[in-house]
């Protein structure tokens, strides 16, 4: 956000410097120029974020939720290290971790010595990407006196189903890439894990929080929660006419620069994924109203029934169609 309000020359040597520090631990040798350019963005910029932290911070480790590569790479040029891990309650509770000696970004690291793991195919996802069964002396007995919820969560060889989709790379790191509650069917057959998708449309300034749905239907809705402080700044920007923050969620103008945004974010998405519909909700939504968990999360199901009347008009035509 700072970084939109520098001169272009900033903007652009910010950008240059991340991609050509991360080209850097990719393992391409660098020209003189790229070093030279990165030392200056060091100097210049990125120096200046480390100060903000305090100056002395060495590393983060990052959990409970996935942590965006955008973010992750941005750290790692201000030479800030991000170890993120992975795990859950019932395996005691680390599955894998990064490490100083065995890091990757956008992974959640190597499986500890005492777990195994292996990967069972579901429907609808790529060869060798499936849900994550967990085996070792860190998996639970089971839960208290929940014969029925034990059968579902375990294996017959005793392996703990984490209802999560990952991939373990040919380096032996693990990769989430969604939950296999939130994955579902459209209409033409093809599977959709939206957490990915939500995630990309949140990086705007004018969202704060994304539930796409699409199940069983032939396209993709987005419903947004809407960052009303930035929205009211864009508005001014543009010298909008407007009586309300209510009244602003209607102006065609709004509507279309958040269009923009997505088409421009979901750019790497599958055709079939990228939203078609988009729902600006004129409740925030947060852990008071009930919208927000505590670990802020939006609740989906909460989400979707308020706006069901707003998704079906979006399904019979009756919501406009995003510029294309």
């Amino acid at each position: 956000q700072k970084m939109s309000s520098k001169p272009a020359w900033i903007q652009q040597l910010f950008s240059d410097a991340i991609e050509i520090d991360t080209n850097k631990r990719m393992g391409q040798r660098l020209t003189t120029s790229e070093v030279i350019k990165l030392s200056v963005a060091d100097r210049l910029i990125f120096h200046k974020i480390r100060q903000n932290f305090g100056g002395r911070i060495r590393f983060a480790i990052s959990g409970a939720a996935a942590l965006d590569k955008d973010i992750a790479r941005l750290l790692d040029t201000v030479k800030i290290k991000i170890y993120e891990g992975y795990g859950m309650t019932e395996t005691s509770p680390l599955i894998s971790v990064n490490t100083p000696a065995h890091r990757k970004i956008g992974s959640v690291g190597r499986p500890f010595s005492h777990v195994e793991l292996d990967i069972q195919p579901i429907a609808g996802r790529d060869e060798g990407e499936g849900e994550i069964i967990a085996y070792g002396s860190g998996v639970m007995l089971g839960y208290y006196k929940l014969p029925e919820e034990n059968n579902r969560v375990f294996t017959k060889d005793g392996g703990l189903r984490t209802g999560d989709i990952g991939r373990v790379d040919s380096q032996g790191y693990l990769h989430i890439t969604g939950r296999i509650k939130e994955q579902y069917k459209m209409e033409n057959g093809r599977y959709v894990v939206p957490s990915s998708i939500e995630k990309s449309i949140t990086k705007s300034l004018l969202v704060d929080n994304c539930i796409l749905y699409g199940d069983n239907r032939p396209f993709n809705v987005a419903v947004i929660d809407p960052n009303r402080d930035e929205i009211i700044d864009w508005a001014n920007s543009k010298n909008l006419n407007y009586q309300s923050y209510e009244d602003l969620l209607d102006k065609p103008e709004l509507r279309h620069q958040i269009e923009i945004d997505i088409r421009q974010l979901c750019n790497d998405t599958l055709s079939h994924e990228k939203p078609r519909r988009v729902i600006l909700s004129k409740e925030s939504w947060s852990i008071e109203n009930g919208y927000i968990t505590p670990s802020l999360k939006p609740r989906r199901h909460m989400v979707l029934n308020t706006h069901n009347r707003e998704i079906e008009d979006a399904y019979n035509g009756l919501t406009p169609v995003p510029t294309r």
